[in-house]
């Protein structure tokens, strides 16, 4: 888990009031349950996703120990460790609710923590065909997304190790396995998730399909090989009471308190995050609207705290003493207006503290002679304005800053104050005489120093190239 992930949790449960995850992890970002399935975050979702599909093994343990009435083996071999087939809707909720009361009975997990099928928005979500938004302390800007995505990526036929399909129709060097091969056989998605594509259809259910009958089929599975079958936005609307030998099911891990909270702290701010997280959510409306209530409450900073110095840190800042957020960083108020400026360009520390936190990879790495004291370099700009979502996430949350207050960068009139040399430095600015590209500032020895108005492409990245923060707070208005 993120260590910013796990203070995260701490701080909701000392302000709300509920236990914090307790189910075991397993590595960073990955947790295990009684059965020995582990669970991947997935960037953009509230919940984990088991990293394969239910096996024979669990589902006989299930099974055996609550009497279920089920008895339908697949008509070919399988071991324990191949994914469980005919399995229908009804079947693989029961095997959720076991489960859930199973380690809910051995402390393993929370009365606010349970396990459940995927919506198909986070089945999206996780096979890559839905942009992720700002969950879990990450802003993330939807992307433009390829016409055709699969699970693996973009390429067809589908590479090597990629799943578990029909060979001979696709055309393709034979897998090894006639029917079901055991779970993780294959190259994992970038995810992190084993046989989204391939192996067994998994099932997926949210609201929409609840009052209908029908139900959604996800992935593709063994004897498949068309190619709509296996986009990541294929949805296949069956009978809930469909059992076919190439039919299993995943299971996904939410905390209904934290999921809660994240739809309610949502509902305070960005649309979008709003709507992703309630249609993915199996949270009820009333349980959101009390945590909004919580937000709120809690979430409230007073002027007189602020005057006073006294709201856990948040300061006017001046160049005598200087605003100092959570990551140390410091921050002087301008001479007007609502806006603190941060003394020095984004340090290596931060930004591995950001990545420590989200999981999220560099696109570029820096020279391993680059120091944590020194200014991060080799950062894109969508990369700089992911950093300042994930600052303004974190320190809503420790109440360091204001709720209407926010991290962003600088625009070129704003960086006047502050003048640069010695590093070129991204703007907020797009420049309108370059379609997806952005101002850029100050610089150093390089080419771009001679050049009256600079602008580079959003994903560029330079070894002189670092970027600065600016905090706005609309309760500094005046000198």
């Amino acid at each position: 888990m993120p260590p910013f992930l796990r203070l995260y949790l701490v701080l909701f449960a000392a302000l709300f009031g509920f236990s914090a995850p307790s189910i075991a992890v397993d590595a960073p970002g990955v947790r295990k349950n009684s059965l020995g399935v582990t669970f991947q975050e997935i960037r953009g979702l509230p919940v984990s996703f088991a990293r394969w599909e239910t096996r024979v093994s669990d589902f006989e343990i299930f099974v055996k120990e609550s009497g279920y009435d089920w008895n339908q083996k697949a008509p070919f071999a399988q071991t324990a460790d191949h994914p469980v087939v005919n399995v229908n809707l009804a079947d693989a909720l029961a095997f959720c609710a076991w489960l859930t009361k199973k380690d809910h009975a051995a402390g393993m997990i929370t009365g606010s923590q349970l396990y459940r099928l995927p919506t198909n928005e986070e089945w999206d979500v996780a096979s890559g065909c839905a942009a992720p938004v700002s969950v879990r302390g990450v802003a993330a800007k939807p992307r433009n997304l390829p016409d055709e995505i699969f699970p693996w990526g973009t390429q067809w036929p589908p590479p090597p190790k990629a799943g578990n399909f029909s060979s001979k129709e696709l055309g393709v060097p034979d897998d090894g396995y006639a029917y079901t091969s055991p779970v993780g056989s294959f190259d994992p998605s970038p995810t992190g998730l084993y046989d989204l594509a391939g192996n067994v259809w998994e099932w997926a259910w949210d609201e929409a399909s609840r009052a209908s009958g029908m139900a959604t089929l996800r992935g593709g599975a063994w004897p498949y090989f068309r190619k709509e079958s296996l986009l990541s936005a294929y949805r296949y609307a069956v009978p809930e009471t469909l059992r076919k030998a190439s039919v299993g099911f995943r299971i996904v891990f939410e905390d209904k308190a934290v999921a809660a909270g994240l739809v309610a702290s949502a509902a305070l701010g960005d649309k979008q995050r709003r709507e992703l997280l309630t249609a993915s959510s199996a949270v009820s409306q009333e349980e959101i609207e009390t945590k909004r209530k919580q937000l709120t409450q809690k979430a409230s900073i007073t002027d007189e705290e602020r005057k006073n110095a006294t709201a856990r840190g948040m300061r006017t800042g001046t160049e005598a003493t200087p605003f100092v957020n959570s990551l140390g960083m410091k921050f002087q108020r301008l001479p007007s207006g609502n806006l603190l400026f941060g003394e020095n360009q984004v340090r290596e520390k931060e930004v591995a503290a950001w990545v420590a936190a989200t999981g999220r990879v560099r696109t570029q790495k820096t020279s391993s002679a680059q120091t944590e004291a020194q200014p991060a370099v080799n950062i894109s700009w969508s990369e700089a304005k992911e950093f300042c979502g994930w600052l303004t996430d974190r320190e809503h949350y420790m109440k360091t800053i204001t709720p209407d207050a926010s991290y962003r960068l600088p625009t070129e009139a704003e960086g006047s104050a502050f003048p640069q040399k010695d590093l070129t430095e991204w703007c907020e600015d797009a420049a309108p005489e370059a379609p997806g590209e952005r101002i850029v500032r100050g610089g150093s020895e390089g080419d771009l120093n001679s050049s009256p108005h600079r602008h580079l492409r959003e994903g560029a990245f330079r070894p002189d190239l670092g970027f600065r923060l600016v905090l706005t707070n609309p309760r500094l208005q005046g000198p």
